[in-house]
C-alpha cells in the first residue's frame, strides 16, 4: 500500500485503505472502555495472528 503511494506515485490503495478506516472507526462505540472491549472482542479484531499486532491484545489483557 505505502510501496504504491510512494514508490508509484499511485494513492489508490492508501485512500482506499484510509476511507475504509474510516468506516470502521464510525461504528464503533466509544461511550467507554467496557463499550469499545466488547466491541473488538465481537468483531475478533483482537483475534489476529499476526505478531506484528501482539501488542494490542497484550496490553488488553494487562499482559504488558
Amino acid at each position: 500500500m505505502l510501496e504504491a503511494l510512494t514508490g508509484n506515485q499511485n494513492p489508490e490503495p492508501f485512500l482506499a485503505f484510509a476511507h475504509k478506516l474510516i468506516e470502521v472507526n464510525g461504528r464503533m462505540p466509544f461511550g467507554s472502555f467496557e463499550q469499545s472491549l466488547a466491541y473488538f472482542k465481537k468483531t475478533g479484531a483482537l483475534d489476529e495472528p499476526s505478531p506484528g499486532f501482539g501488542l494490542l491484545p497484550a496490553m488488553v489483557e494487562g499482559k504488558t
